[in-house]
């Protein structure tokens, strides 16, 4: 009986282990581990999430406010380029925070986070562009690059709807440009 207490803990660290991996379906990985803690994660989970309803909705502000802003920083404002240049970084740090914030977690809202994440460094690097290479196709490479980079990491990290974004936005800037 002694060493059944002691293999549990071991148990319990694989099952998180092999959710964390994605090694075993979530919802199977949540029942063994309601059946070797008797329960006592799901609690701990559900107070977990009772503690999020707080930051939950604060959350998914200042994600939804990041990408506006941003625009207003740049067509908005008469500061200079010097100036406008690290308010955008400064708006990219939260957002790059919440993005692991939410990775390590395994928060819903992690793709929604991703996608703001992305649309700042796209808009970033597009007024990087604009304003110290100015050529007559900058924009157009800016943009076919960052979705090269929204391709690759998708592929990366197994997220078809970020391939599929990276291709459209690719051929959309093919035939942009051609016409």
């Amino acid at each position: 009986m002694k060493r059944n207490k002691e293999r549990i803990p071991i148990i319990i660290n694989e099952i998180h282990y092999w959710k964390k991996h994605r090694l075993l379906p979530a919802a199977q990985c949540d029942f063994l581990l309601a059946l070797y803690t008797n329960g006592e994660e799901a609690k701990n989970q559900a107070a977990l999430q009772g503690g999020n309803r707080i930051v939950f909705p604060l959350q998914l502000l200042a994600l939804l406010v990041l990408v506006p802003f941003s625009f207003i920083v740049i067509y908005f404002t008469k500061l200079s380029a010097i100036l406008q240049m690290p308010i955008l970084f400064i708006l990219l740090l939260p957002a790059l925070l919440l993005y692991i914030f939410m990775i390590k977690r395994e928060h819903p809202l992690r793709n929604l986070a991703l996608t703001v994440l992305l649309m700042l460094v796209l808009i970033i690097s597009v007024f990087i562009g604009n304003t110290y290479f100015k050529g007559p196709l900058t924009t157009e490479l800016v943009i076919a690059l960052n979705s090269v980079g929204w391709f690759i990491y998708g592929r990366l990290k197994r997220l078809p709807y970020l391939k599929v974004t990276g291709v459209l936005a690719l051929l959309f800037v093919i035939v942009y440009t051609v016409l």
